[in-house]
């Protein structure tokens, strides 16, 4: 391997007999170059939104969450309840409420799904990082509050300082549908504690109460909507989910917080994929500039390799030449095309140079590089310099093979 090595070495870096071929070479080159550095840097800005939206997620996301397979509720008994809790990986259960119900404020009425959150569910959601106006609290000096999503109290025209209570209205179990509201709903005061902004997806559709008012609003009794779970720290939420869904069986559905939006993921994910196919396609098209590069280095070296086979040099020995010919330039235009795409992610990470509309004005492009990108970019071009040198070695003219070369 060492001799066809320098050998490749000396045919890429010495002169040639024409221009034309340093010229091929510099493309093949900057071709490769291009399309690598394309690859790492709209790679690293798929990684930066999905990152952004992971971000996103996190605070409004449990790591585990368990519902039943049947039905809208279900009661957990201490017995299930305490195997849940010593399951390896779990650090926290916690009951949760969800239902829906009707916010009217005045004669402005709104449509929400209500989350009974105990105290404890604080170390499951994180809405202290997405307030915009007062505070996230739920109960305060023995009265209830209730804390709206953005899209919600906008709906209603909400005033945290306003002395108007709204008005939630429930639908009574058990109670067939009647005229008259006040049979049919039950109905409750409460003042906002404050107003969160997440993802809109959340904050329009969701309001937070305590867990013993919506307990008592929903005539829960000892029923749970779902337990959603807190895994102790670098634990996997995927095997813990498994876990927990071998533990439980099929009377529950277990799910980790990548499938609680699994379209989501799956379609980026699915972009992610499409996007890096795509350019490997344009790098494929690129490198075959290293064909014709290749085939006039051959032409130009045919004396050459005339005085290596009456020196006894093997077929093999002279195309694993060209082979690594091949996969040099490949990899020089890689490394080069690597270099480049993370500096300008670097620099794009530190200064933001490219910026885009957010919702508070402009922000930059967000951008994460992961090396396991830079590891598979590396491979793909590793293997279409090989694929390509293979290729020019047997598509070769008869006349110019190098097996009748002498």
């Amino acid at each position: 391997m060492k001799l066809p090595l320098q050998i490749a070495k000396r045919y890429l870096f010495s002169e040639k007999k024409t221009n034309v071929i340093n010229i091929l070479s510099l493309l093949s080159v900057i071709g490769v170059l291009l399309s690598t550095a394309a690859l790492v840097i709209v790679l690293s800005v798929f990684n930066g939104f999905e990152e952004q939206i992971l971000d996103a997620y996190n605070p409004v996301s449990p790591d585990v969450r368990i519902t039943p397979k049947e039905g809208k509720r279900f009661i957990p008994s201490q017995e299930l309840l305490q195997k849940i809790k010593y399951t390896e990986g779990v650090e926290l259960v916690v009951p949760i409420i969800t239902e829906r119900g009707v916010l009217q404020l005045e004669e402005r009425t709104a449509i929400a799904t209500f989350i009974g959150l105990p105290d404890e569910g604080t170390a499951i959601y994180n809405f202290d990082t997405l307030m915009v106006a007062g505070s996230f609290y739920t109960q305060h000096d023995e009265q209830e509050f209730i804390v709206l999503g953005y899209p919600i109290a906008a709906q209603l025209q909400a005033n945290l300082f306003s002395l108007e209570p709204i008005g939630i209205y429930a639908t009574k179990r058990g109670r067939r549908s009647t005229t008259q509201l006040s049979q049919s709903f039950k109905k409750e005061l409460i003042r906002p504690a404050g107003i969160y902004e997440g993802i809109a997806k959340f904050s329009s559709e969701y309001v937070i109460v305590s867990y013993d008012f919506a307990k008592e609003l929903f005539s829960m009794g000892e029923s749970v909507s779902m337990l959603e779970i807190k895994t102790s720290a670098n634990e996997s939420h995927t095997k813990v989910r498994d876990r927990l869904q071998r533990l439980l069986g099929d009377a529950f559905v277990v799910k980790g917080r990548y499938q609680l939006d699994d379209t989501l993921f799956k379609m980026l994910k699915m972009e992610k994929f499409f996007v890096f196919a795509t350019l490997a396609i344009i790098l494929l098209i690129a490198a075959f500039n290293i064909v014709g590069s290749l085939s006039m280095i051959i032409i130009d070296k045919k004396e050459d390799i005339a005085v290596l086979k009456s020196m006894g040099a093997t077929r093999t020995l002279i195309k694993r030449i060209f082979v690594l010919e091949s996969l040099m330039i490949s990899l020089f235009g890689a490394f080069i095309g690597l270099l480049i795409g993370l500096g300008v992610s670097w620099l794009q990470w530190q200064y933001g140079l490219v910026r885009m509309q957010g919702s508070y004005g402009s922000i930059p492009f967000p951008i994460s590089v992961q090396w396991k990108d830079i590891g598979l970019i590396a491979l793909v071009v590793l293997v279409i310099g090989f694929l390509i040198a293979m290729f020019t070695v047997r598509s070769i003219p008869k006349e110019l093979r190098i097996e009748n070369m002498h």
